[in-house]
């Protein structure tokens, strides 16, 4: 007979269903996945560490540049800290009627 597989691997409770064969089948078939998933990832930082390699030598001097002229003033943005912007059908009447001379020049 043909005795059913997964992965290449024959099932070792062939009757029962793929979910069903036992705790050994399942702690095998993790460590294969963790082996392919290490592998990716040692490939991924390989291609990381390639890109970085020319660019380490400008890159520390560009932080240095900026970290000097960044201390320098340091001034705060009024427009940042006000917070989110009130929509004017939440405003009292008479706080929108304000508004809109203001912005009349009346």
């Amino acid at each position: 007979m043909n005795q059913p597989t997964y992965e290449g691997r024959a099932l070792p409770r062939p009757d029962e269903d793929l979910v069903d064969q036992g705790l050994a089948f399942d702690l095998e078939t993790m460590d294969r996945r963790r082996v392919l998933r290490f592998a990716g990832l040692g490939a991924g930082a390989a291609i990381l560490a390639a890109c970085g390699a020319d660019g380490s030598k400008t890159s520390s001097t560009s932080s240095s540049t900026a970290t000097s002229s960044a201390s320098g003033a340091l001034t705060e943005i009024p427009d940042e800290t006000a917070g989110p912007p009130t929509p004017p059908a939440a405003l009292p009447p008479l706080v929108r009627a304000a508004r809109m001379l203001s912005a009349t020049g009346a």
